[in-house]
Protein backbone atom coordinates (compact mmCIF):
# COMPACT_ATOMS: atom_id res chain seq x y z
CA UNK A 1 0.00 0.00 0.00
CA UNK A 2 2.22 2.71 -1.58
CA UNK A 3 0.34 6.10 -0.36
CA UNK A 4 0.63 4.90 3.14
CA UNK A 5 3.64 5.91 2.82
CA UNK A 6 3.16 9.43 2.18
CA UNK A 7 1.15 9.68 5.54
CA UNK A 8 3.89 9.80 8.04
CA UNK A 9 1.60 11.66 10.80
CA UNK A 10 -0.47 8.72 11.34
CA UNK A 11 2.39 7.01 12.79
CA UNK A 12 1.62 6.67 16.26
CA UNK A 13 4.08 8.37 18.24
CA UNK A 14 5.47 6.82 21.73
CA UNK A 15 7.03 9.41 23.72
CA UNK A 16 6.89 8.41 27.25
CA UNK A 17 10.21 7.48 29.20
CA UNK A 18 10.12 3.58 30.29
CA UNK A 19 11.09 4.79 33.87
CA UNK A 20 8.49 6.09 36.04
CA UNK A 21 10.52 7.13 39.12
CA UNK A 22 13.70 6.23 40.98
CA UNK A 23 13.80 6.08 44.39
CA UNK A 24 17.89 5.53 45.82
CA UNK A 25 18.13 1.79 44.60
CA UNK A 26 14.53 1.61 43.74
CA UNK A 27 13.26 2.10 40.44
CA UNK A 28 9.63 1.53 38.89
CA UNK A 29 9.52 1.04 35.29
CA UNK A 30 5.89 0.50 32.97
CA UNK A 31 6.85 -2.92 32.29
CA UNK A 32 7.30 -3.73 36.44
CA UNK A 33 3.83 -2.08 36.82
CA UNK A 34 2.16 -3.30 34.04
CA UNK A 35 3.94 -6.89 35.01
CA UNK A 36 2.33 -6.43 38.91
CA UNK A 37 -1.12 -5.06 37.22
CA UNK A 38 -1.34 -8.44 34.85
CA UNK A 39 -0.24 -10.62 37.78
CA UNK A 40 -3.23 -9.15 40.11
CA UNK A 41 -5.61 -9.31 37.34
CA UNK A 42 -4.46 -12.69 36.10
CA UNK A 43 -4.82 -14.83 40.01
CA UNK A 44 -8.38 -12.42 40.15
CA UNK A 45 -9.94 -14.16 37.02
CA UNK A 46 -8.81 -17.58 37.30
CA UNK A 47 -9.66 -17.27 41.37
CA UNK A 48 -13.17 -16.52 40.08
CA UNK A 49 -13.45 -19.13 36.99
CA UNK A 50 -12.37 -21.53 39.74
CA UNK A 51 -15.24 -20.78 42.07
CA UNK A 52 -17.68 -20.97 39.48
CA UNK A 53 -16.92 -23.88 39.38
CA UNK A 54 -17.02 -25.17 43.06
CA UNK A 55 -13.03 -24.70 43.86
CA UNK A 56 -13.12 -22.06 47.54
CA UNK A 57 -11.03 -18.87 46.51
CA UNK A 58 -8.88 -19.44 49.11
CA UNK A 59 -7.69 -22.84 47.15
CA UNK A 60 -7.32 -21.21 44.23
CA UNK A 61 -5.69 -18.17 46.23
CA UNK A 62 -3.39 -20.56 47.34
CA UNK A 63 -2.27 -22.03 44.57
CA UNK A 64 -1.69 -18.30 43.33
CA UNK A 65 0.77 -18.25 46.14
CA UNK A 66 2.95 -21.15 44.78
CA UNK A 67 2.74 -20.79 40.98
CA UNK A 68 3.38 -16.93 40.71
CA UNK A 69 6.92 -16.71 42.93
CA UNK A 70 8.07 -19.95 40.75
CA UNK A 71 7.15 -18.33 37.50
CA UNK A 72 8.69 -15.34 38.58
CA UNK A 73 11.55 -17.55 39.26
CA UNK A 74 11.51 -19.26 36.03
CA UNK A 75 11.20 -16.53 33.52
CA UNK A 76 14.52 -15.39 35.46
CA UNK A 77 16.17 -18.34 35.12
CA UNK A 78 14.84 -19.08 31.34
CA UNK A 79 16.45 -16.20 30.45
CA UNK A 80 19.61 -16.76 32.13
CA UNK A 81 20.28 -19.99 30.66
CA UNK A 82 19.25 -18.27 26.92
CA UNK A 83 21.65 -15.45 27.89
CA UNK A 84 24.39 -17.75 29.47
CA UNK A 85 27.63 -16.52 28.39
CA UNK A 86 26.20 -12.96 30.07
CA UNK A 87 26.04 -14.85 33.45
CA UNK A 88 28.69 -18.02 33.57
CA UNK A 89 31.61 -15.94 34.64
CA UNK A 90 29.92 -13.55 37.26
CA UNK A 91 26.39 -15.97 38.67
CA UNK A 92 25.90 -13.83 41.30
CA UNK A 93 24.33 -11.36 38.02
CA UNK A 94 21.78 -13.79 37.99
CA UNK A 95 20.16 -12.62 41.71
CA UNK A 96 22.18 -9.06 41.47
CA UNK A 97 21.30 -8.11 37.90
CA UNK A 98 17.67 -8.55 38.03
CA UNK A 99 16.68 -4.99 38.05
CA UNK A 100 18.37 -4.67 34.68
CA UNK A 101 15.81 -6.49 33.08
CA UNK A 102 15.89 -10.04 31.73
CA UNK A 103 12.88 -12.68 32.26
CA UNK A 104 11.59 -15.05 29.43
CA UNK A 105 7.48 -14.84 29.40
CA UNK A 106 7.44 -18.63 28.65
CA UNK A 107 9.87 -19.78 31.38
CA UNK A 108 7.15 -18.15 33.81
CA UNK A 109 4.45 -19.88 32.23
CA UNK A 110 6.20 -23.43 31.84
CA UNK A 111 7.16 -22.94 35.94
CA UNK A 112 4.19 -20.98 37.35
CA UNK A 113 1.68 -24.11 35.96
CA UNK A 114 4.46 -27.02 36.98
CA UNK A 115 4.83 -25.39 40.74
CA UNK A 116 0.75 -24.82 40.80
CA UNK A 117 -0.12 -28.29 39.56
CA UNK A 118 2.42 -30.00 41.64
CA UNK A 119 0.95 -28.00 44.45
CA UNK A 120 -2.60 -28.98 43.59
CA UNK A 121 -1.63 -33.02 43.08
CA UNK A 122 -0.14 -32.68 46.44
CA UNK A 123 -3.09 -31.25 47.90
CA UNK A 124 -5.42 -33.54 45.84
CA UNK A 125 -7.45 -30.68 44.31
CA UNK A 126 -9.12 -31.23 41.13
CA UNK A 127 -6.32 -30.12 38.75
CA UNK A 128 -8.75 -30.22 35.60
CA UNK A 129 -10.91 -27.85 37.16
CA UNK A 130 -7.62 -25.81 38.28
CA UNK A 131 -6.10 -25.26 34.69
CA UNK A 132 -9.18 -24.81 33.01
CA UNK A 133 -9.30 -21.56 35.51
CA UNK A 134 -6.02 -20.85 35.00
CA UNK A 135 -6.04 -20.15 31.47
CA UNK A 136 -7.37 -17.53 30.74
CA UNK A 137 -5.72 -15.85 33.83
CA UNK A 138 -2.80 -16.53 32.03
CA UNK A 139 -3.49 -15.27 28.77
CA UNK A 140 -5.12 -12.00 30.47
CA UNK A 141 -1.88 -11.38 32.51
CA UNK A 142 0.27 -11.64 29.26
CA UNK A 143 -1.63 -9.30 27.59
CA UNK A 144 -1.78 -6.65 30.16
CA UNK A 145 1.93 -7.03 30.54
CA UNK A 146 2.37 -6.41 27.20
CA UNK A 147 1.44 -2.77 27.68
CA UNK A 148 4.43 -2.21 29.48
CA UNK A 149 6.80 -3.37 26.48
CA UNK A 150 4.33 -1.09 23.90
CA UNK A 151 5.36 1.72 26.27
CA UNK A 152 9.61 0.20 26.66
CA UNK A 153 9.36 0.39 22.75
CA UNK A 154 10.65 -3.83 23.29
CA UNK A 155 10.00 -6.56 21.50
CA UNK A 156 8.72 -4.53 18.51
CA UNK A 157 8.91 -6.28 14.54
CA UNK A 158 10.60 -4.50 11.33
CA UNK A 159 10.44 -1.03 10.03
CA UNK A 160 6.70 -0.47 8.55
CA UNK A 161 4.81 2.84 7.43
CA UNK A 162 1.19 1.45 8.38
CA UNK A 163 -0.87 3.87 9.83
CA UNK A 164 -1.15 1.65 13.17
CA UNK A 165 3.35 1.40 13.34
CA UNK A 166 4.91 2.79 16.67
CA UNK A 167 7.29 5.62 16.25
CA UNK A 168 9.59 5.84 19.61
CA UNK A 169 10.23 9.44 20.24
CA UNK A 170 12.01 9.58 24.16
CA UNK A 171 15.72 9.41 24.43
CA UNK A 172 15.37 6.64 26.87
CA UNK A 173 13.30 4.10 24.74
CA UNK A 174 14.77 0.75 24.56
CA UNK A 175 13.46 1.11 21.15
CA UNK A 176 15.16 2.80 17.69
CA UNK A 177 14.43 6.51 18.16
CA UNK A 178 12.24 7.73 15.28
CA UNK A 179 12.00 4.29 13.13
CA UNK A 180 8.24 3.25 13.03
CA UNK A 181 7.83 -0.22 12.99
CA UNK A 182 5.32 -3.04 13.49
CA UNK A 183 4.32 -2.96 17.23
CA UNK A 184 4.30 -6.74 17.43
CA UNK A 185 4.17 -7.61 20.91
CA UNK A 186 2.87 -4.71 22.31
CA UNK A 187 0.33 -4.32 19.47
CA UNK A 188 -0.49 -7.23 17.71
CA UNK A 189 0.36 -9.52 20.77
CA UNK A 190 -1.46 -7.71 22.88
CA UNK A 191 -4.91 -7.83 20.74
CA UNK A 192 -4.33 -11.90 20.14
CA UNK A 193 -3.99 -11.72 23.90
CA UNK A 194 -7.27 -10.33 24.82
CA UNK A 195 -9.33 -11.78 21.91
CA UNK A 196 -8.34 -15.65 23.13
CA UNK A 197 -8.77 -14.40 26.94
CA UNK A 198 -12.63 -13.13 25.67
CA UNK A 199 -12.81 -16.17 23.49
Amino acid sequence: MPFIAFLPFLTIDINIDPTIFTAGPFTLTWHGLFTAVGIICGVSLSVYLAKKDGIPSDVGEEIALVAVPAAIVGARLFYCLEHFDTFKDDPAKIVTGITDGGITLYGGLIAGVVAGLAYGLWRKWPIAIGLDAAAPGMILGQGIGRIGDLINGEHHGTASSLPWAFKYTNPNTLAELGKSVHPTAGGYELIGDFLICAI
